[in-house]
């Protein structure tokens, strides 16, 4: 009995058999001697149970680089946007200020043309003011008719 106690303990056990079974309480906890006793080779320290491995199909990799791909895609297609936003903005301020001085240079144009046309007026007014020089025809003719 003290062998066997002794055996499957792992811890020697002396003294009668009132004392071998109280020396089963002086035994390790049986999953450390188990553990100790069914690995034979030095894998006594614990493992963790390993997780059920994910065996990594062609299909998966496929969709995980498709994934990677598409996440790839839309931050280029975000900073794009971006740019676009951006260049359309100062394009924009280009076309206000384009305008701005167009707008500007057309008051000029037509302020101009309004003082050419008043100028203008002017001298057909002072035009008709004065006494008409008649063309040198009419006049040769009037001459002839006095004569006659």
């Amino acid at each position: 009995a003290n062998a066997g106690a002794a055996s499957a303990g792992g811890w020697e056990a002396e003294g009668s058999g009132a004392e071998v079974a109280r020396g089963m309480s002086l035994r390790p906890h049986p999953t450390l001697t188990s553990n100790v006793k069914s690995r034979p080779r030095q894998q006594t320290r614990y493992m963790p149970p390993l997780k059920p491995a994910v065996i990594r199909t062609s299909a998966m990799v496929a969709a995980e680089r498709e994934q990677r791909r598409a996440a790839k895609m839309e931050e280029w297609k975000a900073a794009k946007r971006e740019t676009v936003r951006a260049r359309s903005e100062q394009c924009l301020k280009l076309v206000q200020v384009e305008a701005t001085t167009s707008i500007q240079a057309a008051a000029r144009r037509w302020a101009c043309q309004r003082k050419l046309l008043k100028v203008a007026k002017a001298a057909k007014a002072a035009d008709a003011a004065k006494p008409k020089a008649k063309p040198k025809a009419v006049e040769v003719a009037e001459a002839a008719e006095a004569e006659a």
